[in-house]
């Protein structure tokens, strides 16, 4: 027998369908998922997972913990910007254009790959593995680290060398 789903069969051909349902393995244990996907062969398309520990997965039928998000993330009031994979931000105004980077704050651009920004109007640029953690901060060097403050969006701190660390 097919597994318990509903089908949301739009009417225009072109719009897009969806399912939810749950997706059973039938071996009388308590592991079965609960699932909403796109289209209208359940199972397939997934787009997000519950299993029966209360673990939701967005972008994975696998959650391992409460919330599991494969793929890029932003928590905020929308106004954040990425562009990489596996990239998030948590604020307001953030943009990361560099891969695998993290901000939180407002204002935080992170260009860098690896980069993690955290405050107020920052700036990383480096090519890898770039922090900034203050406010009007500027890190554009590899491997290079700025924390502290600078003294308005129009003078920040800058650390452009590589594989260094400014504390200000």
């Amino acid at each position: 027998a097919a597994d318990p789903a509903l089908i949301l069969n739009t009417t225009t051909a072109i719009d897009t369908d969806f399912w939810l349902g749950i997706t059973e393995d039938a071996a009388g244990d308590d592991d079965d998922l609960f699932q909403i996907g796109d289209g209208t062969t359940p199972g397939t398309n997934v787009a997000l997972t519950i299993d029966t520990n209360q673990n939701v997965g967005i972008g994975t039928t696998v959650p391992g913990t409460k919330l599991g998000v494969i793929g890029n993330f932003s928590l905020g009031n929308g106004t954040n910007s990425i562009s990489q994979v596996n990239s998030g931000a948590l604020g307001v105004s953030n943009t990361i254009t560099g891969q695998i980077s993290f901000a939180v704050g407002q204002g935080n651009t992170v260009s860098s790959n690896y980069g993690i920004v955290l405050g107020y109007q920052n700036t990383i640029s480096g090519g890898y593995v770039s922090t900034a953690i203050g406010r009007w901060l500027t890190s554009s060097g590899d491997n290079s680290s700025a924390i502290g403050s600078g003294v308005d969006d129009n003078n920040h701190m800058v650390n452009s060398v590589a594989n260094s660390f400014a504390v200000g």
